[in-house]
């Protein structure tokens, strides 16, 4: 993973960024990719396949996903996307798997003494 120096160049080599599907004046529903790494996305696929029932660690954001109108392929995707940067994150940073950080967002910056 060190040889990624951002998770946007490791979604792109292992295929997980979605492409429009159009042509001229058709407009048809966003696909995954088909090149990169089949074998990463079907690995983190089966990595994520049984997390994604409600009430497991991306079950809410997965079925959040499909309410919003999206498909199953692209909801999966972006699971999968999810799961890569956390794999990416603790590579990087070093930490220990804290399941309460999977979805926090960024903590606000601390404001300067005056």
């Amino acid at each position: 993973m060190r040889d990624f120096a951002c998770i946007q160049k490791l979604w792109r080599y292992g295929g997980l960024n979605l492409r429009p599907y159009q042509s001229g004046q058709m407009q048809g529903q966003d696909k995954q990719s088909k090149r990169g790494r089949a074998r990463l996305r079907h690995v983190l696929a089966q990595a994520v396949l049984k997390r994604v029932v409600r009430g497991e660690l991306y079950g809410d954001y997965y079925h959040g996903k499909l309410a919003a109108g999206k498909t199953g392929g692209i909801a999966m995707t972006a699971v999968a996307r999810k799961f890569l940067k956390l794999l990416w994150g603790l590579e990087r940073s070093g930490r220990a798997f804290d399941e309460a950080r999977v979805f926090a967002s960024a903590p606000a910056p601390v404001a300067a003494a005056a």
